[in-house]
């Protein structure tokens, strides 16, 4: 299988790039696109170039010919030009302007080209030096030098050196030689190692040896091997291997083998299999025995049946038998049928099954199970089950009732019953529910309510819904509700209003969120028309703290209407977490208005933990305002933690306001542990403030506990000083 070479384009494609890099690209006609493509092939090379000859046959513009304008006409000529009503035409009349001057007056019109809008003149003097380019290279690329736009400057220079490289390779590659480092050398390089690689890779590898850096060198291993390897694939990689190892090396080597497999497959392999053992010899057979079972299987095999066996032959059998089977898959098959059990009679047959299952599912599937148990008997259960039940449903699940129980048969058994419910859900269901009650039906079940509910999630709830009750039949409801909440929220709402199970709440309760998430108004909207009642009320429970972000006061007036229980407590927790996240201070108004209790004390721990966060110092506030209990003991230690954390100069400046007392204690208490860790010594310093001896001191002790075992020594000096009592310091320093 031949290759040929991308080299080339990619260094035209290279120069092409560089050539436009000035012309604007606003989505032109058709017309004015091919004119910006013949800047770069402006005309057919002559067969003999001559300097100084004028090669006018080869011009394509079918109303301008070379000679016919004056360069005392060019001024009026671009200037009506200019007036032409799109960009498109102004470019196309430049373009027949351009090709119309005598050459010798090109030199003159460029550099009237100047005075050209930015998005014009590049295309016109490229085609203009371009021209010039044909018949005296060498001036026109000292024009080119001289453009007064380094950009522009390099893309005329590579449509020169394109020319020029065409006409006079030796002249050209002398100029490329004295040229310095810079932009045009780097993209002109392609454009050198192209001409030079067609006439004498071997050359061009020993000029690139003298003119380029190691890394140049290595960039351009590929595409000079590859030229190479088209003419002397052997000497190509003999000279590639005397060369040092290294990954442009060894890829170049890659593809020389290929080319040399498609010319002579013998003396590739020969190669190869000589290699030194190791990672080169390994890809080198890989690429070469590949290639060869793209032209011919059987040598491929033979070649592969060569190897040592082991991983390298197992998936090189597996890569033939897949391109076999593209060729002939009765001969693969029987051929890989005919290898002794083992690892590679599995990598062939593996690699067969997918076309084998595409091709006849039947006698793929009877094969199966000639098979022993394992993974490859399993592969092909599910490949010809998908296949079969795509063509033959009833049949392919026939027969996948007749295999043995276990994982194996339940998986091919989904495979069949996930095409069938796409393409005929209501035969592949009834078929489902006609099966014994287990779990293999509860598994199927699964599977015909995921598939149908892609196509009528609406008759698959219904479906779902009227089968016997069931853990199977409850996760089948909800899976199609939830898909039906998708495209109808309003038909999935009503139809989990008329489920009567115990997690009927659960299945409202995502479907109301569902629809909540999509379409807020409309679902407030249905359910607050909905009959008073238990499931009324949770629906819109489901709802609650979106609703609080978005009106709270009604919001929170529905959940106080509301009956005394968990409902009730629930809502109230909804309403106080989203009116926390819009209005903290309001949503702490509500929740002090609560009756003390449970409650109460729940909301307010929900508000302040939201309310930290964002302001920590106003949730402080309001939580030391609480009466001394365990309200606020917890209410302080959802805020003191996490202000501490990120701001500890702040929460120091606040304590420094309270007044000495319990909630001052317990505000420190807390603080203190938040700086244990990191700074045990200001830990300490805040917690002999602490007014109540016993707290203080249980506290103290705590926290120098931690710090004996973090830095001994420190500790025991602050405890030696500390105000502890002597029992207290005796029963610490003897850790």
């Amino acid at each position: 299988m031949k290759r040929s070479s991308l080299f080339p384009a990619l260094v035209l494609l290279g120069c092409g790039v560089a050539a436009g890099m000035f012309i604007e690209q606003h989505q032109l006609h058709t017309e004015i696109a091919a004119a910006n493509h013949s800047v770069v092939t402006d005309s057919p090379s002559p067969q003999n170039f001559v300097p100084g000859e004028n090669p006018t046959a080869a011009h394509n513009a079918s109303d301008s010919q070379p000679g016919t304008l004056g360069i005392d006409q060019l001024a009026t000529r671009i200037r009506q030009a200019l007036v032409a009503r799109s960009y498109a035409r102004r470019a196309q009349e430049l373009e027949k302007i351009a090709r119309a001057l005598a050459l010798a007056d090109i030199p003159q019109a460029i550099a009237q080209a100047e005075d050209l809008p930015v998005n014009l003149r590049a295309s016109f003097v490229q085609l203009l030096i371009g021209r010039w380019a044909e018949v005296d290279p060498a001036a026109a690329m000292a024009c080119a030098q001289k453009l007064s736009r380094s950009q522009e400057r390099t893309a005329a220079g590579l449509i020169v050196l394109n020319k020029w490289l065409q006409h006079d390779r030796r002249g050209a590659v002398a100029w490329f030689e004295k040229q310095p480092n810079g932009e045009l050398r780097t993209q002109a390089m392609p454009l050198v190692v192209s001409a030079l690689a067609k006439e004498d890779p071997a050359a061009t590898l020993a000029w690139l040896d003298a003119h380029s850096n190691a890394q140049t060198r290595a960039e351009f291993l590929s595409p000079i091997f590859r030229r190479w390897a088209a003419s002397d694939p052997a000497a190509a990689a003999k000279k590639l291997l005397q060369m040092s190892a290294n990954p442009q090396r060894d890829s170049a080597f890659t593809q020389v083998l290929i080319q040399w497999t498609d010319q002579a497959p013998d003396a590739a392999l020969a190669c190869s299999r000589a290699l030194p053992e190791g990672l080169l010899k390994q890809n080198a057979l890989r690429c070469v025995i590949s290639e060869l079972a793209q032209n011919d299987p059987q040598q491929a095999l033979q070649a592969a049946n060569a190897l040592t066996p082991g991983a390298l032959q197992y998936e090189l059998l597996g890569t033939i038998a897949g391109q076999w089977a593209q060729v002939d898959l009765n001969a693969a098959l029987d051929w890989a049928k005919a290898l002794p059990d083992g690892k590679a009679r599995d990598a062939m047959l593996g690699n067969l099954s997918s076309a084998w299952a595409r091709e006849d599912p039947a006698a793929a599937a009877a094969f199966a199970q000639t098979l022993p148990p394992g993974k490859l008997q399993e592969n092909f259960f599910n490949l010809a089950a998908a296949n079969w039940g795509q063509s033959d449903p009833a049949a392919a699940f026939a027969w996948t009732r007749q295999l043995p129980a276990g994982p194996g048969q339940l998986a091919a058994m989904q495979s069949v019953v996930n095409s069938w419910a796409l393409n005929d859900p209501n035969a592949a269901a009834a078929t489902v529910q006609s099966l014994p009650a287990g779990a293999t039906r509860d598994n199927l079940i699964s599977s015909v309510v995921s598939q149908w509910s892609q196509t009528d999630s609406e008759a698959a709830a219904q479906w779902a819904m009227a089968l016997p009750a069931s853990k199977a039949q409850r996760d089948a409801v909800q899976e199609a509700l939830s898909r039906l909440a998708i495209s109808n929220p309003q038909s999935a709402a009503q139809l989990a209003l008329s489920l009567n199970t115990e997690t009927s709440g659960e299945i409202e309760s995502k479907v109301a969120s569902q629809w909540a998430a999509s379409d807020f108004d409309g679902a407030l909207a249905w359910m607050q028309q909905l009959p008073a009642g238990t499931q009324r009320d949770n629906f819109l429970n489901n709802l609650a703290k979106q609703w609080a972000a978005k009106d709270p006061q009604a919001a929170s007036s529905w959940a106080l209407q509301l009956p005394e229980g968990p409902l009730r407590d629930a809502a109230v927790l909804n309403v106080s977490r989203g009116w926390t996240e819009n209005s903290p201070q309001e949503a702490a108004k509500f929740i002090t208005a609560l009756p003390p209790g449970d409650l109460q004390c729940d909301a307010a721990i929900s508000v302040v933990s939201e309310w930290a966060a964002s302001e920590p110092a106003a949730a402080a506030a309001w939580a030391v305002a609480f009466p001394e209990g365990p309200l606020r003991q917890s209410a302080l230690q959802n805020v003191v933690p996490t202000w501490g954390n990120t701001d500890p100069q702040g929460v120091e400046n606040w304590l420094g306001t309270l007044p000495a007392g319990s909630s001052r204690d317990t505000a420190v208490e807390i603080f203190a542990n938040t700086l244990a860790d990191n700074s045990p010594s200001a830990a300490m310093q805040w917690l002999e403030t602490v007014s109540d001896p016993a707290t203080r001191d249980s506290q103290l002790e705590n926290v120098a506990s931690r710090w004996l075992g973090e830095n001994r020594d420190a500790a025991a000096k602050w405890i030696a000083s500390s105000s502890l009592n002597d029992q207290q310091k005796s029963r610490l320093l003897g850790q």
